[in-house]
């Protein structure tokens, strides 16, 4: 199936609602498409009225036997008011996740990296234009009060089917649309994992991937969104919209942080090095057009990365620039793992954190000498600890097959899978080979 999805927000802060369009072109036959709204103005699929639960949208094609009934408006939903979801695959979260410690077990010895050549020099992550005028993230000058559009591949073909919503959805306390204030200040930005995209815009299942086009209207703000070169699955699209400051090469806060501008450089160079080392390890370039980093307030887990756009929570800025190394390599090479991991190549939860897992242990260890990451120290404890169990199954391969072997199965891997969603079979099999 093809799919893409053409998205409107009209932002206000200062609103109880925000207004949400969706245009979902896809292929083929799909029974519904997911819709957790305040109120749906009009929602059609192929020009004609299609109905709405609260929580799904039926869809019917032009062929189907049964005609639709028109769309209808409900009362304000709420986390209880039978809110369809699918449960996740995996019971796991993303770093530094509130969830339970999987494991009690030690994490397992592994021997050191075999020896790849000098890594090349880095500086701070470059904040030029990409190569392509429709690459990489894009932001929008907080001077523009009018819009920002970000527009990804566009669908056509005489079997495309065209889903119109417009909607009204409620900004959320944990998952979707969330709204925080600091310091009289405003900002918005969208947390969706693992499957709560119905909150912003409608949607079908998590792991089928879309192109993307994003507009925001959101007068007099700055704008940041997750790369929509590529198709994504759609809990990753990602927007970020308020009054936020640049403190350092692509790494952005809130603006009562913008005298900061040392730890932000610290971030961006700690950014920077990971993706170079990535880059030499896999032998696969960086997916994306740039990669920022954004410092948002009280998100619900210590960071969620996205394509080419990671969020950390903002308690995480003093701590990666003022706690030890090795917790700020492992916390920042773990989300530019994911980069390649769940980014490029989605999987099951659990192997999407168990790879970025292992791939931030193999950076820790060699952009921090002496730093013993494969084993917790009583007094610093990792903050990926939740992960350990996952990350057993991948050290149990290297210990199978060897270091250089895996690396070699994850470089097959993720050029094979690139932009699609793969499973455990499938890097096994890039394993075998």
């Amino acid at each position: 199936m093809t799919i893409s999805y053409d998205i409107t927000w009209d932002l206000d802060p200062t609103a109880a609602t925000f207004r949400g369009r969706t245009s979902l072109r896809f292929n083929g036959k799909r029974s519904h498409a997911e819709l957790a709204a305040v109120q749906v103005r009009r929602a059609t699929l192929n020009g004609r009225d299609v109905p709405w639960d609260g929580s799904r949208l039926a869809l019917r094609t032009p062929d189907d036997s049964h005609a639709a009934q028109p769309s209808r408006s409900a009362e304000p939903l709420h986390a209880a008011d039978g809110l369809h979801t699918t449960e996740p695959l995996s019971a796991t979260e993303p770093l530094g996740g509130t969830g339970p410690l999987r494991t009690a077990e030690p994490l397992p010895a592994t021997g050191p990296s075999p020896a790849a050549g000098p890594l090349p020099a880095t500086g701070p992550l470059s904040t030029a234009e990409p190569s392509h005028t429709a690459d990489g993230l894009h932001t929008a000058d907080s001077s523009h009060a009018t819009g920002f559009s970000h527009a990804g591949a566009a669908l056509h073909g005489p079997d495309d089917n065209v889903l119109e919503v417009d909607a009204d959805f409620a900004y959320a306390e944990d998952h979707g649309f969330r709204r925080a204030t600091v310091d009289g200040d405003t900002y918005l930005y969208t947390y969706h994992y693992p499957n709560w995209t119905q909150r912003s815009f409608a949607c079908f299942e998590p792991n089928l991937r879309g192109a993307v086009t994003m507009n925001i209207n959101a007068p007099d703000a700055s704008v940041l969104t997750s790369d929509t070169t590529s198709p994504v699955v759609p809990y990753a699209i990602t927007a970020v919209v308020g009054p936020w400051a640049e403190v350092g090469g692509n790494v952005y806060a809130m603006r009562t942080r913008a005298a900061e501008r040392d730890h932000g450089e610290a971030v961006s160079q700690l950014f920077a090095r990971s993706i170079t080392y990535f880059e030499h390890l896999l032998g696969i370039p960086y997916p994306y057009g740039t990669c920022a980093a954004v410092f948002v307030p009280d998100i619900p887990s210590l960071a969620f990365s996205s394509a080419g756009l990671v969020l950390f929570d903002d308690d995480a800025f003093d701590a990666l620039a003022t706690r030890e190394p090795r917790y700020a390599t492992t916390v920042v090479s773990h989300e530019v793992a994911h980069q390649w991991s769940g980014n490029l190549v989605d999987a099951e939860p659990w192997l999407v954190e168990g790879l970025a897992t292992y791939l931030s242990r193999l950076a820790t260890e060699e952009l921090v000498p002496g730093s013993r990451p494969w084993s917790d120290l009583d007094n610093a404890p990792l903050p990926d600890r939740p992960y350990a169990a996952h990350l057993s199954r991948i050290v149990a391969v290297e210990e199978a097959i060897g270091r250089t072997a895996l690396v070699q199965g994850l470089t097959t891997y993720f050029r094979r899978h690139a932009h699609t969603t793969a499973s455990w079979a499938h890097l096994q099999a890039c394993w075998r080979q």
